[in-house]
C-alpha cells in the first residue's frame, strides 16, 4: 500500500484506484466474490435473499462514513422489519470495526422481536468495539433464536466502556465506567460502576459557559 494511504475496505477482490492503469490484475474475479465482499465502497447494506427466506443486513461501521449516514440506514431496516418482516435474518458484523453502538442498539432489539425464524449473527477477527457490543446486544435480546457463526472477535469480550456523568456538583467531573462480559452468557459479570472526580478548569467550550463537559 502506498505510504500515507489509509485502508478503507477489507479483503476486497477489486483493484484500487490506479492499479488497473499499472497493469495489475486481481487473483479473484470481483464479479464472483461472495456476497459479503461485494460493493467494497458500501459501509451499510440490506439485501433480500429469497432462496433462504432471509434478509441480509451488513454493518461495516457504526459511524457515519462520508456521505453514507447510519441513521437513515437503520431507519430503512426498521421500516422493512415492520412492513414485511423476513422469516430469517442474517446480520453480518465481520467487518464492523466499531463506532457508536447506540446508533443501532434499538435495531438489535427490534430484530430480535420481529424476526420469527432464525437469526444468524456473523462475527470475526475484524469485529471490534461497538461491533462487539452490537453483537452482544442482539444475542442478549434474541437468546436461543440467535446463532453466532464465524471466528473469534477482534478484541476481548470483557468490555469496559465509559461515559461522562451529568448532574454532578459544579466544578466536579464524573466518569462512569461499566464492565460486562460480552458473547459469553455463561460467564456474565455484574455491571460495575466507578465515579472518578477531579476539578474542572473553566474554558471557552461552547457546550458550557463555565466548564467543559468533555475535559
Amino acid at each position: 500500500m502506498p505510504p500515507g494511504q489509509v485502508p478503507g475496505r477489507y479483503w476486497i477482490p477489486a483493484l484500487w484506484d490506479g492499479e488497473r492503469e499499472k497493469g495489475w490484475r486481481t487473483a479473484v474475479d470481483p464479479s464472483r466474490a461472495p456476497l459479503y465482499l461485494r460493493r467494497p465502497d458500501a459501509w451499510l447494506r440490506m439485501i433480500d435473499l429469497p432462496d433462504l427466506e432471509a434478509l441480509y443486513v451488513q454493518f461495516r461501521s457504526n459511524f457515519d462514513e462520508g456521505d453514507e449516514k447510519i441513521a437513515p440506514f437503520v431507519g430503512a431496516v426498521s421500516k422493512r422489519l415492520k412492513s414485511s418482516p423476513p422469516k430469517n435474518l442474517i446480520l453480518d458484523l465481520r467487518f464492523d470495526t466499531g463506532g457508536d453502538n447506540t446508533q443501532n442498539r434499538d435495531l438489535m432489539r427490534e430484530i430480535a422481536q420481529r424476526v420469527p425464524g432464525r437469526i444468524y449473527l456473523l462475527v470475526g477477527n475484524y469485529t471490534f468495539s461497538a461491533g462487539i457490543a452490537s453483537a452482544a446486544a442482539l444475542k442478549h435480546d434474541g437468546g436461543d433464536k440467535v446463532t453466532i457463526v464465524g471466528d473469534a472477535v477482534g478484541d476481548r469480550t470483557a468490555l469496559v466502556v465509559g461515559a461522562w456523568g451529568t448532574g454532578l456538583p459544579p466544578g466536579i467531573q464524573g466518569l462512569l465506567c461499566y464492565q460486562h462480559r460480552l458473547l459469553e452468557p455463561r460467564r456474565r459479570l455484574p455491571w460495575q460502576s466507578a465515579l472518578l472526580r477531579r476539578p474542572v478548569r473553566p474554558c471557552a467550550c461552547p457546550r458550557s459557559s463555565s466548564r467543559c463537559a468533555l475535559r
